[in-house]
């Protein structure tokens, strides 16, 4: 249990409704877990709970052997890093900071010891005597991470913190973070809706949905083995077969005609087409389903064009009946 962050039947009510039922976590000491699921299904309201800025209805928040459910936010060993880097626009980057350590022990040359060392870390030396509207929305996000950081919290919380940012800057910035955590060894847990996102940043995959934690474990283990169907549907690629058991995208088989040997299978229209690895690579559309995939396939194919999916020969399905 020493340096773990312990989540204990943690649960949170609104108005007689439960967001988040009875659930258990146990995070490693320096592992980051990407928390991820659908829009409005209580991931912030989880991280706030945990911070503190939100009472639980129970439940227990256990940091390295202490309790700190019952007390107050600024007293727990926990930052919280919100979407907006929520920086002060009167104070240069260096006060940012510097305002981390505020209530903190620390002597006043340790303090400013500890500011430059993150400012070299974060790659902003240069730019300490800046304001904040001097900055990009990426050295904006930098300087929150940095005050966050320098407080050597035990546990860091980071809410969708690139979802403002455009596509090209959040590949950038979220390597740049991993690699940042891992260097300073903080435990964290990232919230995201977005999976490339949870998959690269996380050790483990949390997928939260009603109120519950769906499966937890690293992504190849969620990717390829999905517990239920919402798992499935939402975090894997794939076919569902009445509800109740999977096929993997790996054990589907895309072909111009309907397969001779089998009875099941599924009617697409190509949307388009790429190339991965040397293969040709389509994005198929299954109308009925509200669903498309993209699957490899020798033969050539055309935009629009009506393709046949079918399971593999010998290939399982994975059936959530059984266990």
């Amino acid at each position: 249990m020493e340096n773990k962050v312990l989540l204990m039947k943690l649960r949170k009510e609104y108005d007689g409704k439960n967001v988040i039922k009875d659930l258990d976590m146990e995070i490693e000491d320096g592992e980051i877990i990407s928390v991820i699921g659908p829009s409005g299904t209580g991931k912030s309201t989880l991280l706030k709970c945990i911070a503190g800025l939100e009472p639980l209805t129970d439940g227990e928040v256990i940091v390295e052997n202490e309790n700190v459910t019952n007390l107050s936010a600024n007293k727990r060993p926990i930052v919280m890093m919100f979407q907006q880097p929520h920086l002060f626009p009167h104070m240069s980057v260096y006060e940012n900071i510097m305002f981390g350590l505020t209530f903190t022990s620390l002597k006043k040359e340790d303090k400013k010891q500890a500011v430059h060392d993150m400012l070299q870390r974060v790659g902003l030396i240069s730019y300490e005597h800046h304001y904040p509207y001097e900055l990009s929305g990426g050295q904006q996000q930098r300087v929150a991470l940095a005050r966050a950081i320098v407080t050597k919290p035990k546990l860091l919380l980071l809410d969708e913190p690139f979802s403002s940012l455009d596509n090209e800057l959040r590949q950038e910035l979220r390597l740049w973070v991993k690699s940042l955590l891992k260097e300073q060894r903080v435990t964290a847990l990232f919230v995201t809706h977005d999976l490339d996102e949870a998959i690269e940043m996380g050790d483990r995959i949390a997928v939260f949905a009603k109120g519950c934690l769906q499966q937890i474990g690293n992504p190849l283990e969620v990717y390829y083995h999905p517990r239920n169907s919402f798992v499935a549907e939402f975090f894997s690629d794939g076919l569902m077969v009445d509800r109740t058991q999977f096929v993997h995208s790996e054990h589907l088989q895309l072909d111009s005609k309907p397969p001779e040997d089998s009875s099941l299978y599924w009617k697409g229209k190509v949307l388009h087409s790429s190339v991965k690895y040397g293969m040709p690579v389509y994005r198929i559309e299954f109308h009925h389903m509200k669903k498309s995939l993209m699957l490899q396939c020798v033969k050539k194919l055309e935009t629009n064009q009506t393709v046949f999916v079918s399971v593999k020969k010998g290939a399982g399905m994975i059936d959530f009946t059984k266990g």
